[in-house]
């Protein structure tokens, strides 16, 4: 009854909303998927927006029944249907605009990638960005979770539905701009819809995002196309077994991949200091023992 009253009484408005950043984000949404005979099951498009730096409010809920009718509008997502029309897309990049600043943390790599050639404690990337950076940071983003739309996400018009929705949910907060979150499936759809809308649609306002999870797949993806051959994969299996490395070089598993290309970065990294700054490379010795019939080697340095 609480979880009724507060979302009846909050809505799908920005509570304490001072024209903070938003970032908008939509995906499927599945609840349910494992019962036994297969029914009551749900499958459709989620949509959230995070606001930086997040806000905060305190107010009462007010205690009464809530009817399903009551949820049901107020979180009412209009359907906008949409069908698929052929369109020549193509996507142009501008120019980079190289701007000069000076940057004090350009060179924070390198004595971060060289204690490895003087046997120095060494920590991981992300605690030498903890241990060097100070000052103020943003403050905690806070979600507000919006309504779902009970239809296939990869349907047209559940994307289309999703964007008149969130422009129009923008335009009542003054926000000029929207941007939204996409996968890559659904980023397709979207900017083919955006584009075949007329000039003066206020869909045309609406900025599509790919999400950042698609773009380090993709990029991790291209670092295995460009290296097949070189003897990276057969490296990686020194260390992961080989099921493992073929989603590694297609960039699927994200975290493995990530600390695979580390692990190979940091090596090759002090090979090439170790000749650039005419410092020997600490070579690993290693001693090994019988048990039971094999032979089990210690690396120290």
């Amino acid at each position: 009854m609480f979880y009724q009253n507060a979302a009846l009484g909050q809505g799908t408005n920005i509570l304490s909303f001072n024209g903070e950043f938003v970032q908008y984000a939509a995906d499927n949404v599945d609840h349910n998927t494992r019962t036994l005979d297969g029914h009551d099951t749900f499958h459709g498009m989620g949509m959230i927006a995070v606001v930086t730096p997040g806000t905060k409010h305190s107010r009462n809920v007010a205690r009464h029944k809530v009817t399903p009718e009551e949820i049901s509008t107020t979180g009412r997502v209009e359907i906008h249907p949409c069908w698929p029309r052929q369109v020549n897309m193509e996507i142009k990049y501008k120019d980079s605009v190289l701007v000069r600043a000076e940057d004090p943390t350009a060179n924070l790599d390198i004595p971060w990638k060289t204690s490895l050639l003087f046997g120095t404690p060494r920590s991981s990337w992300s605690g030498l960005m903890q241990s060097v950076h100070q000052g103020r940071h943003q403050d905690k983003s806070s979600v507000l979770f919006l309504p779902t739309i009970d239809m296939n996400p990869s349907d047209v018009t559940c994307v289309s539905s999703t964007l008149h929705f969130v422009s129009e949910h923008a335009k009542q907060h003054g926000i000029a701009n929207p941007i939204v979150t996409f996968d890559q499936p659904l980023w397709l759809k979207a900017f083919n819809i955006i584009q075949t809308e007329p000039a003066i649609s206020e869909l045309r306002k609406v900025i599509v995002r790919l999400g950042a999870f698609h773009a380090e797949m993709s990029f991790l993806g291209s670092i295995g196309h460009l290296m097949a051959g070189s003897d990276l994969r057969e490296v990686l299996e020194l260390i992961y077994a080989p099921n493992a490395v073929d989603h590694i070089m297609t960039g699927k598993a994200i975290a493995r991949a990530v600390r695979a290309h580390l692990i190979v970065d940091a090596p090759l990294n002090a090979l090439l200091y170790s000749e650039a700054l005419e410092v020997p490379v600490l070579r690993p010795q290693h001693t090994g023992m019988m048990f039971h019939g094999v032979t089990i080697f210690y690396f120290f340095y």
